[in-house]
């Protein structure tokens, strides 16, 4: 409604006018000025507490200031007070407000501008502006709200700073990096996103986006998982992603997304890592794993995988019929060194504790097991250190060398009697002139007319002689140095005449010979002067150890065909041979008897007639249930 032109109105005279206003009319005008009154009150109170500064102008110029913007500015409420605005407002802001900000009161409109003030100590101040036109005690005045708004823009300054450090990181990130929205439009991308797929730039990504680049496996999968994404269903933090690359190579791509803020607003950020070379590395390493396992499949020599904790990983056959395993769960119930021999065993927890310590270990040792059938076998074992399924591991290679071990036994051996031939024959040769001449001339002495009691003495050296000649006999027929005559023999003949000459003893001690012979078993070419020598000293040897245990004894020979080979076996039930001396029953001079009962040379000369007629002796032995030496003789 247009105001009236008071000018119009013809002036009225104070009487009149007195008399023409209601006393009504005057009291309701006094209770509206007071009413007034304590509106500006109210609100000059309310602004001067405002937690943002205040000041009202009259045509730009400053008429009431509160302490906020006093404390804003660092002025007086004096100092501030007729001053023009503009002095408050830093220059390169003055244009600003006289194109936007005065528009807008002319248009009746409260806007906000950011803008810097100067501060009295020169400081310019940012700060939120926010004009309003209103009466002010009667007057049309301007209030303008002043916020400090300095720790919100340095928060914005930082925030942009971490948005540039962000976006400098990303673009000189190694890994490729998407930005985009739910509706996997592309925002950003940096460089090394570019090289992985082989775009040109950004609007080729728009035009072409990373799923269209999948392989088809990896598109499904994609699909799959932007349909939960809409849904807001969780997803894989990580997939491995096969793709095409611009130029047809296949790529490998480790993608993981997580939400970023972007621009203000929630956003997808998309890694994608290329890991073409990792995983061609990873084929390489099965390939060579799979070459590695198909080796010690194939392997002569048994291997295990084990860890610190001594818990295996792998076994291969051979390993498994070494110790007479049935697959790998009995090994992992049952470890290797569980059938180790006492020794074997205690030496081998010495090592383990060294291992965990991380001393040096020695590279090979020498173990003997005792099998799940009771057999002793001899390995070689070295450990070294490898990597199995990814992780450090030890392999350990067992040599069964149990017959080089026999072997090279056979070869002491054969290499003693070699010294003890050369010894025997040196002796023989020594010592037969000597016993010659003694036996010649004690027999010349014995023919002649002599006293009873010299002849006597005489007949003891004679027969003392003779014995010593049979010894060096002996020794020859060891070191095979005699002229043996083999003929056709049959070998129970042998044993029956052996068992005649015994037949006295054998009853005077209790002994019961029990034979079971083979009367069909075809003839031996052999001497059987040699071969009785040996039945003989196998046969008391029985005798003397039954004898020394028990006072009485069985004595079992049995006779059979054994392919090419006639097969002799004395059983005794005697004290039985121990583990550590049945290895050394053939060895010269070795011998169990006591001092004075024997020259351990009977069984050496026993496997040296053997030997030269190309046959086999050996022991087997249960201790305390007695011993067996059996006899193998070819035929031809």
């Amino acid at each position: 409604m247009n105001k009236p032109d008071e000018s119009k109105i013809p002036p009225m005279s104070p009487d009149k006018a007195k008399q023409s206003i209601p006393e009504d009319t005057a009291a309701e005008r006094m209770q509206a000025k007071e009413a007034l009154r304590i509106s500006e009150e109210n609100f000059l109170s309310l602004i001067s507490h405002n937690a943002d500064g205040v000041v009202i102008l009259y045509s730009h110029t400053t008429v009431f200031a509160n302490n906020r913007i006093c404390k804003i500015t660092g002025y007086s409420q004096d100092e501030i007070l007729g001053k023009h605005f503009m002095e408050l407002v830093a220059p390169e802001y003055h244009e600003l407000l006289k194109t936007n900000y005065e528009m807008k009161l002319v248009d009746g409109e409260p806007n906000a501008l950011d803008l810097k003030i100067i501060a009295r100590d020169d400081r310019k101040v940012d700060v939120e502006m926010r004009g309003q036109a209103i009466v002010f005690k009667g007057k049309a005045a301007t209030m303008v709200i002043i916020r400090d708004i300095t720790e919100r823009k340095q928060a914005e300054d930082a925030l942009k700073l971490s948005e540039q450090n962000f976006r400098n990181s990303m673009d000189s990130s190694a890994i490729g990096i998407r930005i985009s929205d739910n509706h996997d439009r592309t925002s950003y991308v940096n460089k090394a996103f570019l090289d992985i797929f082989g775009y040109r730039d950004i609007d080729e990504v728009r035009a072409s986006p990373p799923p269209e680049h999948y392989s088809p496996e990896a598109h499904a999968g994609w699909v799959l998982r932007h349909e939960k994404l809409l849904r807001g269903e969780p997803m894989p933090k990580q997939v491995d992603i096969p793709i095409i690359h611009k130029d047809g190579t296949i790529r490998h791509l480790d993608v993981s997304m997580k939400e970023v803020l972007w621009n203000g607003k929630l956003q997808n950020q998309t890694l994608y890592n290329d890991i073409t070379e990792q995983k061609q590395a990873e084929l390489a390493l099965k390939l060579s794993e799979q070459n590695f396992r198909s080796s010690m499949d194939s392997s002569a020599i048994g291997i295990r995988i084990s860890d610190n904790n001594d818990h295996t990983a792998y076994v291969n056959k051979v390993f498994l019929d070494i110790f007479g395993y049935k697959d790998i769960d009995e090994v992992m119930s049952n470890p290797p060194q569980e059938h180790y021999s006492p020794e074997a065993r205690a030496a081998w927890v010495l090592r383990h504790e060294k291992l965990l310590r991380g001393e040096p270990m020695p590279k090979q040792v020498v173990v003997d097991i005792i099998r799940k059938d009771g057999t002793v076998r001899y390995l070689t074992v070295s450990m070294a250190d490898v990597y199995w399924d990814g992780a450090q591991r030890y392999q350990t290679l067992y040599n069964d060398v149990t017959e080089s071990k026999k072997m090279s036994e056979k070869l002491l051996v054969s290499e003693r009697f070699a010294s003890i031939g050369q010894l025997s024959a040196g002796i023989a040769h020594e010592l037969n002139n000597p016993l010659t001449s003694i036996l010649g001339f004690s027999n010349m002495i014995l023919e002649k007319d002599v006293p009873a009691d010299l002849k006597e003495e005489l007949q003891i050296i004679s027969t003392e002689a003779l014995r010593a000649s049979r010894i060096l006999k002996g020794l020859l027929t060891f070191v095979r140095k005699d002229d043996s005559q083999k003929v056709r023999m049959n070998v129970n003949r042998i044993i029956e005449s052996v068992l005649e000459l015994r037949a006295n003893e054998q009853n005077a001690n209790n002994i019961r010979i029990h034979t079971r012979l083979d009367r069909g078993l075809p003839e031996i070419m052999a001497d059987p002067f040699q071969i009785q020598q040996v039945f003989l000293n196998i046969v008391i040897n029985a005798e003397y150890f039954m004898i020394e245990a028990h006072k009485q004894g069985n004595l079992t020979i049995s006779t059979h065909k054994s392919g090419d080979m006639a097969r002799i076996v004395f059983t005794d039930d005697g004290p039985g041979i121990a583990p550590e001396n049945l290895k050394h029953v053939f060895d010269p001079f070795y011998t169990t008897k006591g001092v004075g009962k024997g020259t351990g040379l009977g069984l050496s000369i026993c496997h040296g007639i053997v030997s030269a007629h190309g046959g086999r002796i050996y022991a087997e032995s249960t201790e305390a249930k007695g011993t067996s030496f059996i006899v193998e003789l070819p035929f031809q």
